[in-house]
């Protein structure tokens, strides 16, 4: 079944155990949208005790660990909470939270989500969310450049604070992307863009996930990354990384 994944990034810094504690609580008891049944650190692979305690047994392996994959019913859901190491200081850290994609034909949880991310993002204080079917956020954020031997695959940003890999079914921008783009934000097409409680804005090209990979959904996010700003993007025809970014 095909994955809706929704990307949150963290500030820099590692994300001390109490704060994910609240985050990991938030996703599996206050949303309630999944059930979970195996945890470990890239790869869920140890099985939950049904009698310990579920958020103790995560977060005792999560402060040792630095990080926490959690997976459950239905499939495919879970989530990756990936922040900065003890120590580290980069745009890298995220919240991967991955659901089954044909939850995004009911509209009743369309406007959840929305709901749901801008909360998060509060409750982390990130800069960047966006949400898109899982094989378009890979098409976007990886590319081929040639290698020793053929060719070899590479990031095209590796974090926020690198710039925009590109334009996906929704895209929450904090303060520090909202202040970037300024009033080119108002100038997108009707019921592309709106302001969120918070000073973070959404932008949505499309209604539906997989017209990512439609011609009027490639126009449609071209239209956002021309009004926005083309050096704020990763320019894909010519391999150039985004010129513009907000300072980390």
């Amino acid at each position: 079944m095909a994955a809706l994944e929704t990307r949150i990034f963290l500030p820099t810094g590692f994300l001390e155990t109490d704060k994910a504690q609240q985050l990991v609580q938030w996703l599996i008891d206050d949303i309630g949208w999944f059930s979970p049944s195996k945890y470990g650190r890239s790869m869920p692979d140890i099985k939950l005790d049904n009698d310990a305690d579920v958020m103790e047994e995560l977060m005792a392996f999560y402060d040792n660990a630095q990080r926490l994959s959690v997976e459950g019913t239905p499939k495919p859901s879970g989530f990756m909470l990936l922040p900065d190491r003890r120590g580290q200081a980069t745009s890298i850290g995220k919240l991967i939270w991955t659901m089954p994609s044909s939850w995004a034909d009911d509209e009743d949880w369309q406007k959840a989500h929305v709901e749901h991310i801008c909360e998060a993002m509060h409750m982390l204080r990130s800069p960047l969310a966006f949400c898109a079917l899982d094989k378009d956020i890979d098409r976007k954020l990886k590319h081929e450049v040639p290698g020793p031997i053929g060719t070899k695959v590479e990031p095209t940003v590796r974090g926020y604070g690198e710039g925009l890999p590109g334009v996906f079914w929704r895209n929450f921008y904090g303060p520090d992307y909202v202040a970037l783009f300024g009033e080119r934000l108002e100038a997108l097409p009707e019921g592309t863009a709106r302001a969120l409680d918070g000073g973070l804005w959404l932008v949505a090209p499309y209604a539906e996930p997989a017209e990512a990979f439609t011609p009027a959904g490639a126009a449609a996010e071209r239209d956002v990354i021309e009004t926005l700003g083309v050096e704020c993007f990763y320019d894909f025809e010519t391999d150039t990384p985004p010129q513009r970014f907000p300072k980390t």
